[in-house]
């Protein structure tokens, strides 16, 4: 254990080794802790690498450590997203990676350092947790951790969420997110809707992903996500270089039946995205598995070893949004997720996140007779 009457340093994190110390600190913090499952160094690097990560094609960062009596004892980034700027038309920064010890003055002093060096970059707001922008994983997991680690979701103890929160730091935005078990009723009542909704659309066609055509396919995932949510609280447009590097990721693990598209007319509007949770396949096997850690990850992953997956993506063309036939498009597409859901040995389906004032897509999802089991919180303050 560190000292905790020693002084905190906080560095600035420089070359590979620092790096490396970066990505694998969450897993020594958090080991043994109810419901976190250490990510892959290897997709953490991906991540978080300048090297390796698209976020840098667009953004730039400055990742920090603290030390303690030579000890890291937590760490934060802190990045300007050029993207988000222009779409905004502010000067604002974020942080990101908030990962420490239950030590108030760990925290605090992380956060001054993120600060800093937005200040000096000429930013006039900072907003977080992001990691890396809001198309990453988003938001302070505030309550629900002890329901397990969510794919591109992220996860953290609670009492992260208790500093924050007696530093006085605004909220910006509350998410929420859902479980909905596959033992509930609501998701068969649902499913049975889904022919009257249909036969109102006879032009309508609903289809999968096709494999053949990932290029292609992910092309139409960016076009579909910029337009959807075009007008969203916090929206940056996803690059393409973003959309190539996750499919690239995603393929190992990605069915035709994950990727939900709906065309009328011949014209694609609307689509949805679920993806089993890969941390059901990493449970017990660490950051860094040993040769037969990877192969039982492969072994898990090809049988389709999955207790659960998220709905990561689910919109309709922005001309739809406020439209009865929007609200048609909304709802088949939640069937027809239901109905892949059905198919496989799921036993929970994670819906969101979603804006807490986002009452349409809230209704939707409740009508199937849940309420919100994780709570995430993005945090905004004025610098200078």
């Amino acid at each position: 254990m560190s000292n905790t009457q020693a002084p905190i340093l906080v560095n600035k994190v420089a070359g590979k080794r620092d790096l490396q110390g970066f990505i694998r600190l969450p897993r020594f913090l958090y080991d043994g802790m109810p419901g976190y499952v250490a990510p892959l160094d290897l997709e953490r690097r991906g991540l978080l690498d300048p090297a390796k990560s698209a976020f840098f094609a667009h953004g730039r960062a400055q990742y920090f450590l603290a030390l303690r009596d030579g000890q890291q004892v937590g760490r934060i980034s802190a990045q300007i997203d050029e993207a988000g700027i222009a779409a905004t038309g502010e000067p604002s920064g974020s942080f990101g990676c908030l990962d420490a010890i239950d030590d108030r003055a760990v925290i605090a002093a992380l956060l001054d350092a993120a600060r800093r060096w937005l200040v000096a970059e000429g930013m006039i707001r900072m907003r977080g947790p992001l990691a890396l922008s809001i198309n990453g994983e988003t938001g302070l997991l505030v309550s629900g951790q002890a329901l397990g680690s969510v794919i591109m979701n992220p996860w953290h103890p609670a009492y992260l969420a208790a500093h924050l929160e007696s530093f006085g730091l605004p909220v910006a935005k509350t998410l929420v997110s859902y479980t909905l078990p596959k033992t509930g009723a609501g998701w068969q009542t649902r499913q049975k809707r889904g022919e009257a909704l249909r036969r109102r659309l006879p032009k309508l066609r609903v289809r999968g992903l096709d494999p053949k055509r990932l290029p292609e396919e992910g092309r139409l995932l960016r076009d579909l996500f910029n337009d959807a949510w075009a007008d969203n609280w916090g929206f940056v447009p996803l690059s393409q270089a973003e959309v190539d590097l996750m499919i690239k990721e995603l393929k190992p693990v990605l069915v035709p039946d994950d990727f939900v598209v709906i065309e009328l007319d011949g014209e694609a509007v609307a689509f949805a995205l679920m993806l089993p949770n890969l941390y059901d396949a990493l449970e017990g096997l660490g950051g860094a598995p040993s040769p037969l850690g990877w192969i039982r990850l492969a072994w898990r992953m090809y049988r389709r070893r999955y207790r659960s997956a998220r709905v990561l993506l689910l919109g309709v063309r922005r001309r739809f949004r406020d439209s009865t036939l929007g609200a048609l498009l909304a709802g088949i597409l939640m069937d027809e997720l239901l109905e892949r859901f059905g198919r496989y040995p799921y036993e929970t389906m994670d819906l969101g996140w979603v804006l807490e004032d986002n009452t349409r897509m809230r209704r939707l999802i409740e009508s199937l007779g849940v309420q919100p089991s994780r709570v995430f919180r993005v945090y905004e303050e004025a610098l200078g």
